[in-house]
């Protein structure tokens, strides 16, 4: 059990690309977490389900809570503007949930920031790219 919590811990750091997760999003959010950690912020909540919205990544640096909507894609998916991968339905929807998770943990009055994190990776190597910008209310 102690492995895997160091394991589970440390995967962000140690590789792009955690053998343990198979799927796309799951890569895709690790990295997003392991970016923001090398900045200072730590890991809060991870795919926190409230009523019909999920947030992907919540994290803080103890002075600013982060709520980040991650999306990944392969190399290959066309291109598309950073903000249209998120609707405004999603965005009102993300919006919501993540106050709510606020209002719950007592937060609501601290600093925060939704942030939508477009991972991009090449399916056949580790290499990949982020590109962040936040979400307006």
């Amino acid at each position: 059990m102690y492995l895997f919590r160091l394991v589970s811990m440390l995967g962000g750091w140690l590789s792009p690309f955690p053998f343990w997760q198979k799927k796309l999003g799951q890569q895709g959010e690790s990295l997003a977490i392991r970016h923001y950690r090398r900045k200072g912020y730590f890991l809060v909540a991870r795919n926190v389900h409230l009523g019909h919205s999920e947030l992907d990544v919540v994290m803080s640096n103890g002075e600013e809570v982060l709520i980040l909507e991650v999306k990944t894609r392969t190399c290959s998916d066309k291109m598309q503007r950073l903000i249209d991968l998120v609707n405004r339905d999603q965005q009102v929807r993300i919006l919501k949930a993540g106050h709510q998770f606020l209002k719950q943990k007592g937060w609501i009055e601290a600093p925060h920031r939704f942030v939508l994190v477009y991972v991009e990776v090449l399916p056949t190597t580790s290499k990949f790219q982020i590109l962040c910008a936040n979400l307006e209310g």
